[in-house]
């Protein structure tokens, strides 16, 4: 019966999060920091998400083309800025709190198991924003950033960059991203082509789409 259903986001991550989570194929050289982060400038200091407005999506599918979707919550996030640009960030993911739209009690069960994340021994998945290289500099128009950082899932780390949509105010930093992550880097392999053969249709893809969309605030000193 487990094999009817598919793997959750590799989140994850993992967060993500946070302006988290993965394009392999983006080359996104660090060196370049001191770029501002968009054209809206923002007031240094703490901006901490806010959980109850950000959300963490996830849809994976098997080869045959049945997808699966749903949530897992980001439990907290911190960014800090210094003149005007995200110096660093951190945001950790609560993995028991998987969903899946609409619910589904076995498949959710199944996600929880040592067959993909494992949550007994691996509870929490987390990100670690390293760097943000702009898009947007001289120019008034709000252009996608790449996003540079390193996702923890599994006990496993691996750096991802993607790219993001940032805005916002002098106090509020708002991020909307779309990518792609291969689960596989995080040791999840179950029912994965690339390691195991003669699965017939019940092969699941190893690629999966994270969506975030997420607010933080800066904290008042």
């Amino acid at each position: 019966m487990k094999n009817s259903y598919i793997i959750a986001g590799t989140v994850v991550l993992i967060v993500i999060l946070g302006f988290i989570f993965a394009n392999k194929d983006v080359e996104a050289p660090i060196e370049n920091l001191e770029e501002n982060i968009s054209s809206v400038t923002f007031s240094d200091g703490l901006y901490e998400l806010n959980i109850s407005s950000s959300t963490l999506s996830w849809s994976g599918s098997y080869l045959k083309g049945i997808t699966e979707e749903g949530t897992v919550n980001i439990t907290s996030g911190n960014l800090i800025v210094s003149e005007n640009m995200v110096k660093e960030g951190n945001f950790l993911i609560d993995m028991n709190s998987i969903k899946s739209i609409p619910h589904k009690d076995k498949l959710v069960e199944h996600l929880k198991s040592e067959d993909f994340f494992d949550v007994a021994k691996f509870p929490t998945a987390d990100f670690v924003l390293k760097g943000i290289i702009s898009s947007n500099e001289n120019s008034s128009e709000v252009k996608p950033s790449i996003i540079n950082g390193d996702l923890t899932v599994k006990g496993i780390t691996r750096p991802i960059s993607f790219f993001a949509t940032i805005t916002g105010d002098e106090n509020n930093l708002y991020a909307r991203a779309s990518f792609s992550i291969n689960r596989t880097d995080w040791d999840i392999r179950y029912n994965s082509q690339t390691f195991f053969g003669d699965l017939g249709d019940k092969i699941i893809n190893d690629i999966v789409t994270i969506k975030l969309d997420l607010n933080a605030q800066k904290m008042i000193q």
